[in-house]
């Protein structure tokens, strides 16, 4: 099937979200991340059909061509361990990590790490990326324990199973159509389940990842409670006007070569600026989109990585404790 000789749908139909990840998974090919059929069947699933799949694919991938016989497999996105300075591995005697679950309007499972030594510690909720709950995004809660933190990542598919359980395009699709209404009830259930733990003192922070990005802006807007937010090249939630009733202190970390994302920040700077909102930017210089990723070695890029790490966490320190 030639989906680029099928362009005929509008893609005004389509959701900013659902926009943003239909242009990250032809990114991720173009990365050799995904297959050239992963790709066409998870641009089927977010658009809902072969005509939206035709036109999401002509808008940004013109002249993409199908890869030659010879292109190696990719790597699963799921299977791929953390690399880098910052990785915390899960047998770090300081750190307790461990897959969790609890009720609220379904099941919803996450990834829960804390500090083995005795204490109190600020409650951070990690989203995160696109792909869903995978090892890296682990890996980030693991730091945010290490550096004296309880974090808790929700699995934002548990509507329809968990993260392993779920094909790659399966997951695009899913978190490309999900309503930003069920996403975000299911964030604020993770964040009583968060605030509920033992030994969590001081206000509530969120980090997020592309996707995750997006979607801690969002929060961060939408309850009270979140007092500082950091959000990694994620897109400007719509409308931006929203952002007006955030109580939070936000973070924003770009790449300085991710033009898509980048484009949505002037309005995000300016409804903050407007409203008298704390607000801090940085474009990373030499990084793109995905910079933190340690998982994708084309996209990591270390000092940019470290920097915004040391960065995210210096804002937690100045805007969490109680």
């Amino acid at each position: 099937m030639n989906l680029k000789k099928r362009t005929t749908f509008s893609l005004e139909r389509l959701s900013r979200m659902q926009l943003y990840i239909g242009e990250e998974v032809v990114e991720k090919y173009e990365a050799g991340l995904v297959t050239w059929g992963q790709m066409l069947r998870s641009l089927v699933l977010i658009g809902g059909s072969a005509a939206a799949a035709a036109s999401l694919l002509a808008t940004t991938g013109p002249d993409l061509p199908p890869p030659p016989p010879s292109r190696p497999q990719p790597p699963d996105l799921q299977m791929q361990p953390p690399t880098g300075p910052l990785v915390v591995p899960e047998n770090d005697p300081a750190v307790q990590g461990q897959m969790v679950s609890f009720e609220a309007y379904h099941t919803i499972h996450g990834y829960l790490a804390r500090p083995v030594a005795p204490g109190q510690y600020p409650p951070v909720l990690v989203i995160h990326e696109a792909n869903g709950l995978a090892d890296h995004i682990k890996d980030v809660a693991r730091r945010l324990a290490k550096a004296g933190f309880i974090a808790f990542v929700p699995d934002l598919l548990s509507r329809w199973g968990i993260t392993p359980d779920l094909s790659l395009p399966e997951i695009f699709g899913r978190l490309g159509n999900a309503q930003p209404s069920e996403v975000l009830a299911d964030l604020d259930a993770s964040v009583d389940f968060l605030l509920g733990q033992p030994g969590v003192r001081g206000k509530l922070g969120v980090v997020g990842f592309c996707f995750g990005g997006g979607y801690t802006l969002t929060l961060a807007a939408h309850n009270p409670q979140v007092a500082a937010g950091v959000c990694y090249y994620g897109v400007t939630p719509q409308p931006a006007s929203q952002m007006a009733a955030t109580n939070a202190a936000l973070l924003s970390h770009y790449g300085a070569t991710d033009a898509r994302v980048n484009a949505t920040v002037p309005e995000l700077e300016q409804v903050l600026q407007e409203n008298d909102k704390v607000f801090k930017k940085y474009f990373h210089e030499g990084a793109g989109h995905g910079f933190n990723n340690d998982n994708i070695a084309t996209w990591f890029r270390e000092e940019a990585a470290v920097l915004a790490w040391q960065r995210t966490l210096d804002w937690f320190g100045r805007y969490l404790p109680a």
